[in-house]
């Protein structure tokens, strides 16, 4: 685990734009957080640090980790995918506490950000993350197959971990993609990002209208140990006569390519539409 964290620090100081006393300062307060929470419990919605002049709420023990991870990886691959004409609209689905967000603000200032995150305490936590933007709309709210209302089973201690459960203790409700974007009137979706934890199927299959306008996605692919599709199955709803995406770049979470893969991150581009 150490080494890991050592080649992400390493990737984190080569792709990540800001100054070096602000890098160093942000792998600072990682250490200090990590160790901090060997010794006192963590707690979501109160557990914070001051990272570029901006109060950051973290989502688990691991502190400004797992918000490293994302600014460092997910921006790589933007980089690779070569993103950089202007994006107005960005939907987060699975916004946990909005390290995602905060990383599309970071590179495109002027977007339009849609949040859905449907567990309360979590969603409390994310709204503290972003008291004085008016460009991000926040929606306490499920994405999935159809209307109604669902259970998640959540995780106080990794909020990251929330996922659609029968068993779960949370009940939340749930709306279509597609059905929310014919409500808001949204013409273009530059960016769409599914993280719902093995739920992403049924995410994609209520927002096929919503893909034919989607530009680029980035969707976690749960492959280990995954009940509810196979990387076949969730490919299969990425392609119809009015949208068909292409894998542009991925993360395995394992490393490395000789590895076992339990779960990785994709970005693909519509190719009707880039």
């Amino acid at each position: 685990m150490f080494f890991k964290s050592l080649k992400l620090d390493y990737l984190f100081w080569q792709v990540c734009p800001w100054p070096g006393f602000l890098k160093f300062d942000f792998l600072t307060k990682k250490y200090f957080l990590l160790i901090r929470h060997f010794l006192k419990p963590f707690e979501l919605g109160k557990a914070w640090a001051k990272v570029a002049g901006d109060k950051i709420y973290y989502d688990s023990r691991l502190g400004l980790a797992s918000y490293q991870s994302l600014l460092t990886r997910h921006r790589k691959m933007l980089n690779l995918a070569k993103i950089d004409t202007p994006i107005q609209t960005v939907i987060d689905i699975g916004a946990n506490v909005g390290f995602f967000a905060k990383l599309m603000r970071e590179r495109y200032p002027r977007c339009l950000i849609y949040c859905f995150e449907p567990v309360p305490l979590t969603f409390e936590t994310l709204k503290k993350n972003f008291p004085d933007d008016s460009r991000i709309k926040l929606l306490p709210l499920a994405m999935s197959s159809q209307r109604g209302m669902a259970r998640m089973r959540a995780d106080s201690q990794d909020s990251a971990t929330n996922s659609i459960c029968s068993k779960g203790s949370v009940q939340v409700r749930t709306e279509t993609l597609d059905k929310f974007v014919k409500k808001e009137k949204i013409k273009t979706i530059d960016i769409l990002k599914i993280d719902t934890e093995t739920s992403e199927a049924l995410v994609l299959r209520g927002a096929q209208k919503s893909l034919a306008i989607t530009k680029y996605l980035f969707l976690e692919v749960t492959i280990a140990d995954n009940p509810r599709y196979t990387i076949s199955s969730l490919f299969k709803l990425l392609s119809s006569s009015r949208f068909d995406f292409q894998l542009v770049a991925f993360r395995n979470y394992a490393d490395t390519s000789e590895r076992r893969m339990p779960i990785m991150d994709t970005l693909l581009k519509n190719t009707r539409l880039v």
